[in-house]
């Protein structure tokens, strides 16, 4: 292995796409244990890693020599093996700078209030001084400065959350409200799962800069790529990834009245009938230049009126991917939050559906579907009025669910209801 990324528990993550996309190399998850860490550096099998919580004070005594920037911030999250000899350096600053600057938040003079404590906040703290802040002001929930005293610092110009509140899939939480800082004048928060998170949306509605944390992700790792091969990237390149992940990570609703054409910008993109001009490209490429098959597969759906045949649950689930396992079904099962019901019924995953399975319920039936798509796995999503024919307690459980297929995923929505188009990046 050459390149990598080092945590404990690594889920899904964009950093092998991102670090593929600036410059070429392949790019592993590391998942490893504390007590496997120091034999890990020991060995030095590797020519660069980046390193994610918890291990960025960890493999500071691991390395031959830390770089001043990373000294200071008390934190490593890039090491370079340089003909055995590693090096510790602190590109999430470099991300953090880039952020700011790419959202015009101008710190020189003004007062910044840093939402927690943690290392992100450190890293946040050292950008700030660099950016020339004139006061710079760390919130947690026990220190000195807390939540419950936020209004001593009304007068901040520029606040930044380092927590995860707010993030996938705790959508719609805000760590605070921006009514407690009238003097506002920019906003940035380090998470980028939604893209428009709670906090951002109250400055979108204030007409304020701001940023996610996308382009902060994504800048690090053009500065850590640059220390792994020793070769310039250009700002150019980090725009044209942060591109292309921004369309994997939006979501668009459409919205009007009946007959509008809601369902028909649905058929045009599945290809049920072409435009008569113009045209209509994924990735790129116009769909009239690929098989309709193949264009289909791409697109996973979730319809309000859902589709079951009589068959085992299982089966049902299993219906885009006839070859998948036991195992794979009830994972998806348990995403889609219906692995719970699924369990209480006399069969469990073997109990036979009838006619119009008509012996479950409506949000039970739905969240089969959802558990369907998640199989599958496709990478677009079309959600038309999938919550609409059933209750509100029931709609909870699925918009759960949605949140969850939704997450990395250019999505589609088709919808009447508010609950449903609030965290769209979108709105047609």
């Amino acid at each position: 292995m050459e390149y990598g990324l080092l945590g404990e528990r690594l889920g899904h993550s964009f950093s092998p796409q991102i670090h593929r996309d600036l410059a070429g190399y392949d790019y592993q998850l590391l998942p490893t244990p504390p007590e496997a860490v120091e034999g890990l550096f020991a060995r030095r099998a590797f020519q660069g890693l980046n390193v994610t919580i918890p291990y960025k004070r960890t493999v500071m005594p691991l390395c031959d020599e830390i770089d001043p920037r990373a000294a200071a911030i008390g934190a490593v999250n890039t090491v370079v093996n340089q003909n055995g000899r590693l090096t510790g350096y602190n590109t999430d600053i470099d991300g953090f700078l880039y952020m700011a600057r790419r959202a015009g938040v101008d710190m020189a003079g003004k007062k910044v209030v840093i939402l927690g404590s943690g290392g992100t906040s450190r890293t946040a703290r050292a950008a700030a001084g660099e950016l020339g802040a004139r006061e710079i002001i760390t919130v947690s929930r026990r220190g000195e400065d807390n939540y419950q005293n936020l209004s001593r610092h009304a007068d901040a110009q520029v606040l930044v959350n380092t927590t995860p509140v707010g993030m996938y899939p705790n959508w719609g939480q805000s760590p605070v409200s921006l009514e407690s800082f009238p003097a506002l004048e920019g906003v940035l928060d380090v998470v980028y799962n939604p893209l428009r998170t709670a906090l951002l949306l109250q400055a979108e509605e204030r007409g304020l800069p701001r940023s996610c944390g996308l382009p902060m992700l994504v800048a690090q790792a053009k500065r850590a790529a640059e220390l792994f091969t020793g070769q310039n990237i250009d700002d150019s390149r980090t725009e044209a990834v942060l591109h292309g992940l921004r369309r994997q990570l939006t979501s668009i609703v459409l919205i009007g009245m009946p007959g509008c054409g809601k369902t028909t910008v649905i058929n045009l993109l599945m290809r049920f009938y072409d435009v008569d001009s113009g045209r209509i490209c994924v990735d790129g490429v116009p769909v009239r230049s690929m098989r309709r098959s193949a264009l289909r597969g791409m697109y996973g759906m979730v319809l309000q009126d859902t589709w079951l045949f009589e068959g085992t649950i299982a089966e049902n689930i299993a219906y885009g991917r006839p070859d998948a396992s036991r195992e794979e079904i009830i994972a998806a099962a348990k995403a889609a939050r219906a692995d719970f019901f699924i369990r209480t019924l006399p069969k469990g995953y073997d109990t036979v559906l009838e006619g119009d399975a008509d012996n479950i319920s409506a949000g039970q039936r739905q969240l089969l579907t959802i558990a369907r798509v998640f199989l599958c796995n496709p990478p677009i999503l079309i959600l038309d009025e999938a919550t609409s024919s059933v209750d509100t307690r029931t709609e909870v459980e699925i918009g759960k669910a949605m949140k969850k297929l939704m997450s990395g995923r250019t999505s589609f929505v088709i919808a009447h209801r508010l609950s449903t188009i609030r965290d769209a990046d979108i709105i047609l």
